[in-house]
């Protein structure tokens, strides 16, 4: 099995933003107006936070 070695700004990038989107997906509420707390945000942000998250790590996996 390969292992990667990985610097602590990157993790800890990486967890930020996923838990931002998690705070995001909480904060949902169907019955409010306003648009950061819509579902369609809420998937945006989330497909956006993931996708940037599995760029990082396909690089971390093909760097040398």
């Amino acid at each position: 099995m390969k292992t990667f070695e990985i610097d602590e700004y990157t993790l800890d990038i990486l967890i930020s933003s996923l838990k931002e989107s998690i705070g995001v997906c909480h904060g949902v509420d169907s019955g409010s107006d306003e648009y950061e707390n819509s579902y369609p945000y809420a998937t945006g942000y989330s497909r956006s936070c993931m996708q940037g998250a599995v760029k990082t790590l396909e690089g971390l996996k093909t760097r040398d």
